[in-house]
């Protein structure tokens, strides 16, 4: 297995800490955006259980959130020098774990409970919309491909890291596979190779800029969470079944 021969500095600690922040407040905006969903199935009796359902999801992406929001590196000055994955491989772990979650309640939200909230109140302004759909695919996938960066930069994987594989990545990877589908030829991200890094320069550069790039992606949701949530507050008699 290739490792990575870069070892941590304080200036790593630092990039890793703020790629962390954008991760937890991306969680939040979820947290946001379902609290205000929540308000309005409040006010449709039918709609008990989807709001009780989003309320345990709520719960557990705000604790979640919480933890990302104070993560920290305990006796800093002693990593100083040490390798990577000493502190990337516990997070990058943590990450899939809330990743795994998060894509548990994107498909709940934009498929099974947005088809029993139409059924039930025959209101399709009670749900995500179609274009929030097509952004939180498409965000939690790159949020995805970050953290595979996160953990693949620095070193290798194989089976013997099971605790780090990503289950979008893999099936990504394995229907290519069985399609016959060159990696090398794909503009689909999941399937992009990720080099790893080689001098600490480069690697804290990779860290700001992914940090960009999810803050960009975090704010198209942002706007789009926002316009759902005007819609459904402008609702203040949603139609019953």
């Amino acid at each position: 297995m290739a490792y990575c021969q870069v070892v941590i500095s304080k200036e790593i600690l630092d990039a890793v800490l703020q790629l962390v922040s954008t991760y937890s407040n991306y969680i939040s905006r979820y947290v946001d955006y379902l609290n205000n969903l929540i308000a309005v199935q409040r006010r449709v009796s039918t709609l008990r259980f989807e709001r009780m359902t989003l309320i345990k999801y709520v719960k557990k992406l705000r604790f979640m959130a919480d933890v990302l929001h104070s993560w920290s590196f305990e006796g800093e000055n002693d990593l100083i020098g040490k390798r990577l994955n000493e502190v990337i491989d516990p997070l990058g772990a943590y990450l899939i774990k809330v990743f795994e979650i998060l894509d548990l309640l994107n498909f709940y939200i934009t498929q099974p409970m947005r088809g029993e909230t139409i059924s039930k109140t025959l209101n399709e302004d009670l749900v995500v919309s179609e274009e929030t759909i097509v952004c939180i695919n498409d965000s939690y996938r790159i949020y995805i491909k970050g953290i595979q960066w996160l953990v693949e930069s620095i070193s290798e994987r194989n089976g013997n890291c099971p605790h780090l594989a990503l289950e979008l990545i893999e099936f990504t990877r394995k229907c290519a596979i069985e399609d016959e589908v060159d990696f090398t030829a794909s503009e689909d991200i999941l399937l992009q190779d990720v080099a790893i890094v080689e001098v600490e320069e480069e690697y804290v550069d990779l860290l700001h800029d992914w940090s960009a790039i999810l803050v960009q992606k975090q704010t198209e949701m942002k706007e789009l969470f926002s316009e759902d949530s005007k819609r459904w507050a402008s609702m203040t008699k949603p139609v019953k079944k």
